[in-house]
């Protein structure tokens, strides 16, 4: 029987049917999953009262600083980096009083390396999630060299892949150069089709800034009610840390609202034929993608950065979150980049695909305009390590952008790389949005199958070193 630890996120209470499908899908397929939380939620309580759990703060103890560097050290990032991982930091750093403290996070490395020398998984599973303790867990993981696997949002429409410790793909499976090239054209086919990534996520966004509606106010003040009673009733003090209060959900979901009518004022730029110019998507600011991938990159100051470096004959457009359409953008943000005078700030209606195949170059830090991009045959250059550095090459310093189009771009590499990870991408039946319950028991099924195929690669190339 092959061991998994999952780390298991919630706080609310709510019953997951995804935790009941992965529990039997892993039974099926020889698996036993060991669940870890942060504490016994009433969903343990009620719903998974024959589930084993493991539950990090009952391990907590007091420890003197010296322990607590000694922690530290025993992983291979600094709890000051961990603490800019998690959307909370967004708007409350510096004021580090109402985030976690050194000793939280020497406590999840300890609560952590007691589990896994008690229970010796085979390998531990985790999402995408900017969560402290699952972050943690990640990196204890990897530093006692268990395999770690991550189930994380494909950059296809409505997928997965799987990714090792590293973020890279786990290429598990074996395909000739020819179902290689043509899982490339399948891929590029879905990009240029008319189906939007992630329809779920567009009516979730329009209905969240429509404040005029009447069934929005009815959802909003029924969300109050029901995170009030999360928040002040059921969350144990040091997990009120972890998430946005009640009181700054309110206060973020009016500037919303405010912010995606001004950004209308600044973000009017219509691309021009002809100009030369280089596309820069903006993230979501609160995106797992940048807070955990990327949490020390503020993306506003890096377009400061590119507009001093960019040659005179070229242009940096940049592209509002198709979403979000700048509702989590500052209004100083939208003035200061609205000052530079080689910066193109677009409206959010601007054809992405048609930008990407005019552009000089995709620049991107993680976004999925970068995969678009490579699909369609156009170099991408990347800030942060998101893909193999002979299919994106990754900028070492800002003077780099002087001679960017100096940057070799090796085309044939990138149709391999695009036609592997739709060989991998784990396609759902049902519509999925990243916080959602899976509605489906096949597709977990599907996943719980791919998670099983992976691991066992994971441990017969182990096995070979």
């Amino acid at each position: 029987m092959i061991k998994c630890a999952l780390f298991f996120s919630d706080f609310i209470g709510r019953p997951s049917k995804s935790f009941e499908f992965l529990k039997k899908a892993f039974a099926e397929e020889e698996m036993e999953l060991i669940c870890v939380a942060r504490y016994k939620f009433e969903i343990f309580k009620k719903e998974y009262s024959d589930t084993d759990g493991y539950f990090l703060y009952d391990h907590f103890t007091d420890m003197d600083e010296e322990e607590i560097a000694k922690l530290e050290k025993s992983i291979d990032i600094p709890f000051n980096t961990i603490r800019m991982m998690n959307k909370v930091a967004t708007i409350r750093f510096p004021n580090i009083k109402n985030l976690p403290d050194n000793k939280y996070f020497a406590n999840c490395v300890k609560s952590w390396v007691e589990f896994f020398d008690k229970e010796k998984p085979d390998f531990f599973l985790t999402g995408l999630i900017d969560e402290y303790p699952g972050t943690i867990g990640l990196e204890v993981a990897k530093s006692l060299r268990i395999p770690v696997i991550i189930l994380h949002p494909g950059k296809l429409s409505n997928s997965f892949v799987l990714l090792n410790g590293d973020y890279s793909l786990i290429k598990y499976k074996q395909s000739t150069e020819q179902e290689i090239l043509e899982s490339y054209e399948k891929a590029k086919k879905m990009i240029l089709g008319e189906k939007i990534m992630n329809e779920k996520m567009v009516t979730i966004s329009k209905r969240d800034r429509n404040f005029l509606s009447i069934s929005t106010i009815a959802r909003l003040v029924s969300s109050f009610f029901r995170n009030f009673n999360s928040y002040y009733m059921l969350l144990p003090k040091e997990d009120q840390r972890l998430w946005y209060s009640t009181f700054e959900l309110i206060v973020r979901q009016i500037k919303y609202f405010f912010r995606s009518s001004i950004s209308k004022l600044f973000f009017s730029y219509e691309p021009k034929k002809g100009e030369k110019y280089i596309l820069f998507p903006l993230h979501y600011i609160d995106d797992a993608a940048i807070t955990v991938r990327a949490p020390i990159v503020n993306q506003f100051n890096l377009i400061e950065e590119i507009s001093k470096t960019l040659p005179c004959d070229t242009v940096l457009y940049v592209k509002p979150h198709p979403h979000w359409k700048c509702s989590d953008m500052k209004l100083s943000y939208m003035r200061r980049l609205g000052k530079l005078p080689n910066v193109r700030l677009l409206r959010v209606e601007s054809d992405t695909k048609e930008l990407i195949k005019n552009s000089n170059c995709v620049l991107i830090i993680n976004s999925t305009t970068g995969f678009e991009a490579l699909a369609l045959g156009k170099k991408v250059v990347s800030f942060v390590k998101d893909y193999p550095e002979d299919v994106v090459t990754k900028i070492k310093s800002f003077e780099d952008l002087y001679s960017i189009d100096n940057i070799k771009f090796d085309e044939e590499k990138s149709k391999i790389f695009v036609g592997l990870y739709y060989a991998h991408a784990i396609f759902q039946q049902a519509p999925y949005y990243v916080t959602s319950d899976f509605t489906e028991y096949e597709d977990v099924r599907k996943i719980a199958r791919e998670i099983k195929n992976a691991y066992l690669f994971l441990k017969s190339n182990s096995n070979k070193k």
